[in-house]
């Protein structure tokens, strides 16, 4: 076999094996296979802790506009600036997911509603300052109608809580 060859092989064995391990290949972030099992074990830590569990619900709020307008790698560039600001704005004992269709969760351990709500100011503010100064001069942030933006939904786990009509709701 070719160099090149091997090296395809061993790169696609590398992304299998990601596939496989519950991380997102573009983001770092755990996916959405593993998500109900990580939730019920914090859960039960939660409970045995008698602590608070917050979670987020992140879109991005162009999504749609943004697939169909920008190039894959493009679409695939504004998805890691996203994840870049997540892990600058996170804690490091927060876990974050990657979903479908331009969606973000977040699991804000030891935390109440109020925490979890500053850090996801804290991520808005640094989303409208480094998105913009990294990308404002780029032409197909331009021709969003409302800019990049996220919208997010965050609640407060009680620890009792179905983690299935949770995450369906």
């Amino acid at each position: 076999l070719s160099n090149e060859m091997i090296l395809r092989l061993h790169r696609l064995e590398h992304d299998h094996t990601q596939e496989d391990s519950g991380l997102d290949p573009v983001t770092g972030f755990r996916t959405q296979s593993i998500l109900f099992q990580d939730l019920e074990r914090e859960l039960s830590s939660c409970a045995r802790r008698n602590d608070f569990l917050c979670v987020a619900l992140g879109r991005i709020d162009s999504y749609l506009e943004l697939k169909e307008k920008l190039s894959a790698e493009n679409m695939q560039k504004v998805i890691v600036e996203i994840a870049h600001i997540f892990k600058k704005t996170l804690r490091l004992y927060d876990d974050a997911y990657r979903l479908q269709d331009g969606k973000f969760f977040v699991v804000f351990k030891h935390t109440d509603k109020m925490g979890a709500i500053s850090a996801v100011d804290r991520f808005v503010e640094f989303l409208e300052k480094d998105i913009y100064k990294d990308f404002l001069e780029d032409p197909f942030i331009a021709t969003l109608d409302k800019g990049l933006s996220l919208s997010f939904v965050i609640t407060e786990i009680e620890v009792q809580e179905d983690t299935e009509l949770l995450l369906k709701n």
